[in-house]
C-alpha cells in the first residue's frame, strides 16, 4: 500500500479500508527492508519477520508494537535474511533464519523458539545450512524445518524436538529445500529441488 513501507497492515476484512498499521523503526531498516515472511496470528498478537533479521510481535487491536526479539545475527559477513513464516504450537513460537550466534558458535542457520507472549527466547538451534522456509510443528511436538543456501554443506530436511531444539533426525539432503514440509497419515512430506518425497514414521 503506498505510503506504508516496511510496516504491517490492518485492514477492513470487506472494504479493505486501513485500519492501522505499525512500521518498523527508521533506525532498524537496512536495504531492501521488507516483510518477506508471511504473518501469524497468535493470541492478541500479529507477527512477522523483516528482512532485516527481526521478528515483530503487534497488538493486533492496538497495532502497537508488544515485543520484537532478533532472529538472525546482526553483524556477520555471512547472508542474515529472515523470510522465513512463523510455527506456532498455542505456546511458542519458532522462528528460522539465516546466520546466528549459537553458544558463541556461527552457523549459517539458526531455528529459535520463543515464548509468544514475552517473546523471551526458550532455546535456539544451530542449523549448517540457512533456512528461508517456513518450518512445521507436528501435534507430537517435532518440528520440520529445510535449509536452502547456495555453499559447500548440503542442504537437508530437519526434524527437531520442539521442547529442547535438539536435532532428531536429518532427512533428504543434496537439494535446496524452500517448500514447507506437512505431517500427514503417520509420515512427513517434504518437497525440494530434487522433488516430493513421502517419508513413513517408524512404528514399534
Amino acid at each position: 500500500m503506498n505510503g506504508h513501507p516496511d510496516s504491517i497492515l490492518k485492514l477492513n476484512r470487506v472494504t479493505l479500508a486501513l485500519r492501522g498499521s505499525f512500521t518498523v523503526p527508521t533506525s532498524q531498516l537496512i536495504p531492501d527492508s521488507d516483510f518477506g515472511a508471511s504473518p501469524v496470528i497468535f493470541g492478541k498478537f500479529v507477527g512477522a519477520c523483516n528482512k532485516n533479521g527481526v521478528f515483530y510481535a503487534v497488538n493486533r487491536f492496538t497495532m502497537k508494537l508488544g515485543w520484537s526479539v532478533r532472529v538472525t545475527a546482526k553483524n556477520t559477513t555471512h547472508r542474515k535474511l529472515c523470510i522465513a513464516g512463523a510455527a506456532y504450537d498455542g505456546r511458542s513460537l519458532y522462528l528460522a533464519g539465516q546466520s546466528n550466534f549459537v553458544r558463541g558458535k556461527l552457523f549459517r542457520g539458526s531455528l529459535t523458539s520463543v515464548n509468544a507472549t514475552t517473546g523471551a527466547v526458550k532455546w535456539r538451534t544451530g542449523l549448517p545450512n540457512g533456512v528461508n522456509g517456513t518450518p512445521t510443528i507436528n501435534g507430537s511436538g517435532i518440528i520440520a524445518v529445510g535449509t536452502y543456501l547456495t555453499s559447500s554443506v548440503p542442504n537437508a530436511v530437519y526434524l527437531v524436538n520442539a521442547s529442547n531444539g535438539k536435532i532428531l533426525r536429518q532427512l533428504s539432503s543434496g537439494h535446496q529445500d524452500f517448500g514447507q514440509s506437512v505431517f500427514a497419515n503417520g509420515g512427513i512430506v517434504t518437497a525440494d529441488l530434487g522433488g516430493v518425497t513421502r517419508w513413513r514414521f517408524a512404528t514399534h
